[in-house]
């Protein structure tokens, strides 16, 4: 815990002399949507995307925050959102189909997972998520015979 309050504080002093600074407000972000502080860490991600509005990083982790926090629909519609404008972002697709997948969206999340294998065909999870979404849409029988490395 001290950790986490000597980050918090050391990004509150560079945040009080640079406040659009998107590095620092993303950074606080994630510091604070770690220790749970939801309504505090939206605050610093949305104004990080201000000053950062094509940074596919802090679109990412935007995204993840909302899922995790129990805002699957936000977070998908921040993915689509994002993905408009960032296409060629394999991290994007794979953490898309997760949120996806968990909102029972299989298919969908199969559309994704293919896409981030096709942006990142070396990422073995890419090839482990689509064999399990296929598994789970009945398009295979056998999960671990699913798995093809280029």
């Amino acid at each position: 815990m001290k950790m986490e309050m000597d980050a918090v504080n050391f990004y509150s002093n560079k945040l009080a002399l640079n406040p659009e600074m998107p590095r620092y407000n993303h950074c606080m972000a994630a510091i604070l949507s770690n220790n749970g502080q939801d309504i505090e860490a939206e605050k610093f991600y949305r104004q990080a995307l201000t000053f950062a509005p094509q940074n596919a990083m802090i679109k990412n982790d935007f995204a993840l925050h909302l899922a995790n926090h129990g805002r699957k629909s936000d977070a998908i519609h921040e993915f689509k959102k994002n993905l408009l404008n960032v296409q060629d972002n394999a991290v994007l697709y794979k953490n898309y189909a997760a949120v996806l997948a968990k909102s029972g969206r299989y298919r969908e999340a199969l559309d994704a997972a293919t896409r981030a294998r096709h942006l990142n065909p070396s990422d073995p999870m890419n090839h482990r998520n689509i064999a399990k979404l296929q598994y789970v849409l009945g398009i295979s029988n056998n999960f671990w015979s699913m798995f093809s490395f280029p």
